[in-house]
């Protein structure tokens, strides 16, 4: 008697081995992908964070700075300071560099008709904002103007 070999009736309706390899090694690829997604996203929240405290910042010192009277707004003085600001629970140091420059008047009087201290109507104060993030270097820059009107000034007619 012949043996006769019995074969395993086909089946077609299963993956292979390699197809589902190749299937796993395609749905790690697409985590991977999810998971750097997560980190861009934490790096540009805390990049925009920084951003915030700095505009932030800028504003309050020039708020400080046009709420003084004509006068006692220096248009010369170049001042910078380090500013430590808290961000998530930590502090970020911001540097700030306040100037400022003066405009003349140009109303058109005669220069007799002129004092040199009434030459100045106008004065703008510039506070750039500095911070550090990852090794790069961002800055923000606000500026603001203060006027006073020619009726203060007693020389003219």
């Amino acid at each position: 008697m012949m043996l006769q070999h019995k074969y395993a009736p086909s089946n077609n309706q299963g993956f292979t081995l390699i197809e589902f390899l190749v299937a796993i090694v395609i749905m790690m690829v697409g985590l991977m992908a999810l998971l750097q997604c997560v980190n861009v996203a934490i790096v540009r929240n805390l990049e925009n964070q920084y951003r915030d405290g700095a505009v932030s910042l800028a504003d309050e010192r020039l708020a400080a700075e046009t709420a003084k009277t004509f006068t006692l707004i220096s248009s010369a003085e170049v001042s910078r300071l380090v500013i430590p600001r808290p961000i998530n629970n930590t502090f970020k140091n911001y540097s700030v560099i306040r100037s400022g420059s003066t405009m003349p008047d140009v109303s058109g009087l005669p220069l007799a008709d002129r004092d040199s201290s009434d030459d100045v109507y106008s004065k703008i104060v510039n506070i750039r904002v500095s911070w550090r993030y990852k090794n790069n270097r961002f800055e923000h820059t606000m500026s603001g103007m203060a006027s006073r009107s020619r009726s203060n000034s007693p020389n003219i007619r």
